[in-house]
């Protein structure tokens, strides 16, 4: 069984950002940093390969629960959470419209991992996160408009009748990275 820590990282590697922002929307620098990177990693890696159907999902399920057990309550019922977003859409949601908020409030789950308990302030950010994210995957199945439609599925964009090229895409894509830099700026300083 081949390891792959860097499967389709292109895909995933800008939702690392919300690991940042959340980490340091409630923090200064500290190396527990790098223990919520590698955990989100990890359930990056978990919902792709899962998705993909790789037997390796299992390997990365596990190095979560380990990493889980050093979390407190309110992270791991997060880390649940994102499990059972990803889960569920890549069992039941992915060809239907309502795969479009399991991952426009999945991923941006990411952003309260850090926290070690409910906040209020976080929790509005992480909803503006949602609105961000899921705006993105609409122009994502919007992009895929007929490539879904010849595969039977029925994603929001096709209940919409929602097209769009992917330069609109890829502009949007880049807001919102350029988005999440300055906010990092902001929480950061």
């Amino acid at each position: 069984m081949f390891l792959n820590l860097f499967y389709r990282i292109e895909h995933w590697w800008h939702f690392l950002g919300f690991i940042l922002l959340g980490f340091f929307f409630i923090n200064g620098f500290n190396f527990s940093l790098f223990f919520y990177i590698t955990l989100a990693f990890f359930l990056l890696i978990f919902t792709y390969t899962f998705h993909d159907r790789k037997k390796i999902w299992l390997f990365y399920f596990i190095l979560i629960f380990i990493l889980s057990i050093f979390l407190t309550l309110f992270q791991q019922t997060i880390v649940i959470l994102i499990l059972m977003l990803s889960i569920s859409y890549n069992k039941w949601f992915y060809k239907n419209a309502i795969g479009l908020f399991t991952t426009g409030f999945g991923f941006p789950l990411l952003f309260l991992l850090p926290f070690n308990f409910f906040n209020f302030n976080g929790f509005l950010f992480y909803l503006f996160l949602c609105l961000i994210t899921t705006t993105g995957e609409l122009l994502h199945a919007a992009d895929h408009f007929e490539k879904d439609r010849k595969e039977g599925r029925f994603t929001m964009a096709i209940l919409l009748n929602f097209k769009v090229n992917s330069k609109i895409r890829k502009y949007f894509k880049i807001f919102s990275i350029f988005l999440g830099v300055i906010f990092l700026i902001i929480f950061i300083f």
